[in-house]
C-alpha cells in the first residue's frame, strides 16, 4: 500500500499497525456512529489523508473524533461540542493552529488543546507553551498516541462556553419551538411517548424537525445515558448497511471482525432516518431485529441479544409504498407503535415569528452581529411564503439575513432572491390582472420552482434531480445559470 506523507515529508502509516489502514467502511462507520459519546476529539487538519488516517487511529482507542478542515469550522463545532482535546495542525489556509487555539480558548477557558506539527522547532515550542497548549510533532507520533491513553484517566476538563461565543445549534439540546396547538400537542406526546420505551415513527415533510424531536425523545428517556446514532436507510448499499448495523465474524484464516451499530448503541436508541428508502432485503432483516430483539452478525450464526430502542422517520407515504409493493406491510406496522404526524410549517404559521426571533438570537450570537429584528415587510413576506423546505428553509432565510445585514434591521433587500420577485413593475404589468400583478416570465417559474425544490430537499443535488425529472449535470448547469445571475445582479 501507498503510504501517506503529510506536508512535512512525514509518513504516518509507518506509525500505524495494517489494521487501521484507512479504509472506505472506516469512513462509513464514523459517518454512522454519530455523537453521544464521553470523550470527543476535536481533530482540525487541512490534509485531508493525513486527517482520515489520524481519525481511524483515534476511533481504534475508543474516541469519537469530530474532524474538520480549517479553524473557522473547529470554532463552530466548538460552540456545540464539548470535546476532550481540540488537536489542531499548524499550518492551514485560513488561520494557523496557534491563532485557532487562542479562539478555542477564548470561547471555552479549560479546553484541553495540542498543536500538531510537522515544522517543529524550540521557536515553536514555546509559542505552544505561551499558550497552555501541548505540542507534538508528526515525526514522533508516539507522544500523542501515550497521550491520548492517558486522556482516559483523566477528569473532565471543566470548559464552559463564553456568551458570544458561540450559539445554540441544531443538536440534542435545541429547544422544541412553537405555540400553536398542534405543536402544543406535539409536544405533549413527545413527553409522553418518552416515557416508554415503545417504537416510535415519525412522519413529516422534510424539514420539518423529525429529527430534533427523535433526539428529544431520547433525550427525554430512561436510555438518556445511552448512545443515539441516526442512520440514512437509503445512503448505502444493503451489503455494506448490514455489515454496519448487524456487524461481522471474523474471517476464516484471521480476518478481522467488527461490532455492528445495534451492539454499539446498547442501552441507547437507533433512529432510522427516511425508513421509507430502505431496500426490501434490509427491511427483512430489520423486522426480525424488532420482533425477536436479537440479530445475527454478517459471516456468522449465533443469535446476539441487542437492547435498543428504534425509533424511524419518513417524508413519504408509506401505505402508498406498500401498495407499490416497495414497502413490507409487516414492517411498517411493526414500526408503527405511536406515531408523531409533524405538522409542516405552512399549516402553523403563527410559530413563525418565534420561530425567526430564536434563529436571529442563535445567529446574532454565532456570527457576532447586532442585527435588532425584521421590518415589517419582511415579517409580511415571511408570514406568507410556503416554506417547501419548512423550519429548516426559514432558518436559513434568517441565517443569511444576519450575515448580510450585520446591524439593524433586516430588509427586504437582504433575504434571497426569490423574495425579491414578488414586486410590481409597471412595465411588465399584464392587463387586466387584479391590482397589477406581474406576471412571471417562464424562465423566473422554473428558477423559483428548482429553488423550491433543492431547499425541499436539503440541496442534495442527486434527490433535487430526481424531482425536477433531469440530470445531475443538467440540473448543475442550471444551478450554475441561476448562480451567475445573481451574482451580476448584485
Amino acid at each position: 500500500m501507498q503510504t501517506q506523507r503529510d506536508a512535512g515529508g512525514v509518513s504516518l502509516n509507518e506509525h500505524l499497525p495494517h489494521s487501521f489502514q484507512p479504509s472506505h467502511a472506516g469512513s462509513l462507520s464514523r459517518e454512522l456512529r454519530n455523537t453521544m459519546s464521553r470523550r470527543i476529539i476535536l481533530l482540525v487538519d487541512d490534509d485531508e489523508s493525513f486527517r482520515d488516517t489520524l481519525v481511524q487511529r483515534m476511533e481504534s482507542r475508543g474516541f469519537d473524533v469530530v474532524a474538520v478542515s480549517s479553524g473557522a469550522e473547529a470554532l463552530r463545532l466548538a460552540a456545540t461540542k464539548e470535546p476532550a482535546l481540540a488537536v489542531v495542525d499548524m499550518r492551514m489556509p485560513d488561520m494557523d493552529g496557534l491563532e485557532t487555539i487562542a479562539r478555542l480558548h477564548e470561547m471555552r477557558p479549560g479546553m484541553r488543546t495540542a498543536l500538531l506539527t510537522g515544522f517543529g522547532g524550540n521557536t515553536l515550542r514555546q509559542a505552544a507553551q505561551d499558550q497552555h497548549t501541548e505540542y507534538f510533532e508528526k515525526q514522533n507520533m508516539s507522544r500523542l498516541w501515550e497521550r491520548l491513553e492517558s486522556l482516559k484517566e483523566e477528569p473532565a476538563a471543566e470548559s464552559t462556553v463564553v456568551p458570544g461565543a458561540g450559539m445554540d445549534r441544531p443538536g440534542e439540546e435545541r429547544s422544541i419551538i412553537g405555540q400553536t396547538k398542534a405543536m402544543q400537542q406535539l409536544k405533549r406526546d413527545v413527553d409522553m411517548v418518552a416515557a416508554l420505551d415503545c417504537t416510535v415513527l415519525l412522519l413529516g415533510e422534510t424539514g420539518t424537525g423529525k429529527e430534533l424531536l427523535s433526539r428529544t425523545i431520547h433525550r427525554k428517556s430512561s436510555r438518556t445515558r445511552g448512545r443515539f446514532l441516526a442512520v440514512n436507510c437509503g445512503s448505502f448499499s444493503h451489503d455494506l448497511l448490514s455489515r454496519e448495523l448487524f456487524g461481522q465474524e471474523p474471517e476464516a484464516g484471521g480476518g478481522r471482525g467488527s461490532t455492528g451499530l445495534f451492539e454499539a448503541a446498547s442501552g441507547g436508541t437507533i433512529l432510522f432516518d427516511e425508513v421509507g428508502d430502505t431496500p426490501l432485503p434490509m427491511q427483512s432483516q430489520l423486522l426480525r431485529m424488532l420482533q425477536d430483539r436479537t440479530i445475527h452478525r454478517v459471516g456468522g450464526g449465533q443469535e446476539v441479544h441487542v437492547d435498543v430502542r428504534i425509533m424511524a422517520t419518513s417524508n413519504q407515504d408509506l401505505k402508498a409504498k406498500i401498495r407499490a409493493g416497495q414497502f413490507r406491510e409487516d414492517f411498517y406496522y411493526r414500526l408503527n407503535v405511536f406515531t408523531l404526524h409533524v405538522p409542516p410549517l405552512r399549516e402553523r404559521r403563527d410559530d413563525i415569528p418565534p420561530l425567526c426571533n430564536y434563529f436571529l438570537a442563535c445567529y446574532n450570537q454565532s456570527f457576532d452581529m447586532k442585527v435588532d429584528g425584521f421590518d415589517t415587510e419582511v415579517l409580511d413576506l415571511l408570514m406568507d411564503y410556503p416554506y417547501p423546505g419548512n423550519v429548516r428553509e426559514l432558518e436559513s432565510i434568517v441565517e443569511r439575513g444576519v450575515i448580510v445585514r450585520r446591524e439593524g434591521l433586516i430588509r427586504r433587500e437582504d433575504l434571497p432572491r426569490r423574495f425579491q420577485k414578488s414586486g410590481v413593475s409597471p412595465a411588465k404589468t399584464a392587463p387586466g390582472r387584479p391590482h397589477g400583478e406581474r406576471l412571471p416570465t417562464l424562465a423566473e417559474i422554473e428558477e423559483e420552482h428548482i429553488r423550491r425544490v433543492m431547499a425541499a430537499v436539503g440541496h442534495n443535488k442527486l434527490e433535487a434531480a430526481k424531482v425536477l425529472g433531469i440530470s445531475r449535470a443538467g440540473l448543475w448547469r442550471k444551478l450554475k445559470k441561476m448562480d451567475e445571475a445573481e451574482a451580476a445582479a448584485e
